[in-house]
């Protein structure tokens, strides 16, 4: 991502969209996709493991295929395009490794009030 942010600030538009996709791929990786996989099976794996939804899908795809067509097919996108893709990105690490990171965090913090509550002692049955 470091040097994705480097390409985008010194405006090297081709080289930040193959980064999109390179990030993407990285961060693929990080949540389990194995790494020999085409990025159509690797999309498949992340809906099917709950990592996106399938709405989500066509816009990591959209990021990947831009990758694909600045480095094999010449496209040099816009700013304004990048903007988009990197939005996509950022969208696609924030909801699938971020928020699931924050979540735990808050589940591990939450057990550890419950366990200092008292808990409501029982009542006495009334004669």
């Amino acid at each position: 991502m470091k040097e994705l942010y480097g390409a985008l600030n010194y405006e090297l538009r081709v080289l930040a969209s193959i980064g999109i996709r390179t990030s993407f791929d990285i961060a693929a990786g990080l949540l389990g996709i194995e790494p020999e996989k085409t990025f159509n099976q690797k999309l498949d794996d992340l809906v099917a493991q709950g990592h996106i939804t399938e709405a989500d899908k066509e816009h990591v795809q959209t990021l990947v295929d831009a990758g694909s067509a600045a480095a094999h097919r010449g496209w040099r996108p816009s700013f304004n395009d990048l903007g988009v893709l990197m939005t996509a990105l950022e969208n696609f690490i924030y909801n699938s490794m971020v928020v699931p990171a924050r979540k735990r965090a808050h589940e591990a913090e939450l057990a550890t009030v419950k366990k200092k509550v008292p808990q409501k002692k029982p009542s006495k049955p009334k004669k």
